[in-house]
């Protein structure tokens, strides 16, 4: 039997969650967002070698499930670093570590592969409605 009466007592509780969840997804995705832009345009126009280390660390950082950066951002970085951070810092880190993966993937250039394959799109197009498309 569920007793609802319990639950709503503790409304400040279910407050207090949800502003903090506010507060630290704001943080992480503006500075995220940040770092992720610098990211990606030093991975369209940087040199070679930084190129290079701006892919391997979108790639690595999109292929990590969010709960292990979690995890890593909290007890690794303590226990390597022998940083004493709160929850809320670590989550701040995981939380930027993974939306500047992201973002910094959308800032970069499409693929030779995924351009050849929307101009192939477009000759079809263009052939399926008759119209004529130059190469």
């Amino acid at each position: 039997m569920f007793a609802t009466g319990n639950v709503w007592d503790y409304w400040h509780v279910f407050l207090n969650g949800l502003l903090l969840t506010i507060e630290l997804s704001f943080i992480a995705l503006i500075v995220g967002f940040v770092a992720g832009l610098g990211i990606g345009l030093a991975r369209t126009y940087g040199p070679r070698p930084v190129r290079a280390a701006c892919a391997a660390f979108t790639e690595s950082f999109r292929s990590i499930p969010p709960l292990l950066l979690f995890f890593g951002a909290f007890y690794g970085l303590s226990y390597a670093a022998g940083v004493t951070m709160s929850p809320f810092q670590a989550s701040v880190i995981a939380m930027t570590l993974e939306a500047s993966a992201f973002i910094s993937r959308w800032c970069a250039p499409p693929s030779a592969a995924s351009t050849a394959a929307s101009g192939t799109r477009r000759r079809r197009w263009a052939w399926a409605s008759g119209r004529r498309c130059g190469r």
